[in-house]
């Protein structure tokens, strides 16, 4: 498990976790047809916080990927935040993608690519080797893999 968060809204509560499991893991249909045991199970101790709780209304499972885009240095076409590279929800690192690379974009990239005539895939490779985006995909792809191994890993990291 890398995280809970539990939020109200109006009368009820929502809950939002983030486990790491394939999809095809069986503990998803156990969750599914008993949420409070499961979660109990993955985090004693949990009642002490939130009291007993009944989890009522539908539970929604949403696949999370960590994948980098490949060919995607085309003539005319950026592609930018987790559509270029996926950051893990549980890092929090995607607002920062996304508006680091709308910031280089749009103060050091585009004003220099309108100066001159075409967007061949030249000046698209300028913006990917921009160093403060390498920079940013960088600390957020370790950042998620990081919690990731603190969430699975028996040993240090």
């Amino acid at each position: 498990m890398a995280y809970l968060t539990l939020f109200p809204i109006g009368n009820t509560m929502r809950a939002n976790l983030m486990v790491y499991r394939s999809m095809n893991d069986i503990w998803f249909h156990e969750f599914r047809e008993n949420p409070e045991a499961a979660m109990s199970a993955m985090m004693p101790g949990l009642d002490r916080i939130t009291g007993g709780f009944k989890v009522s209304g539908q539970i929604k499972i949403r696949p999370a990927d960590l994948y980098v885009t490949e060919n995607h240095r085309q003539a005319g076409v950026v592609v930018i935040g987790d559509a270029f590279a996926t950051s893990c929800p549980a890092a929090g690192t995607g607002t920062d993608k996304v508006f680091t690379d709308v910031e280089r974009l749009c103060n050091h990239h585009i004003p220099h690519w309108l100066a001159t005539e075409g967007m061949d895939r030249a000046k698209i490779k300028m913006f990917y080797d921009d160093p403060v985006k390498m920079e940013c995909d960088a600390w957020s792809a370790a950042k998620a893999w990081h919690l990731r191994s603190l969430s699975l890993d028996n040993g240090p990291t």
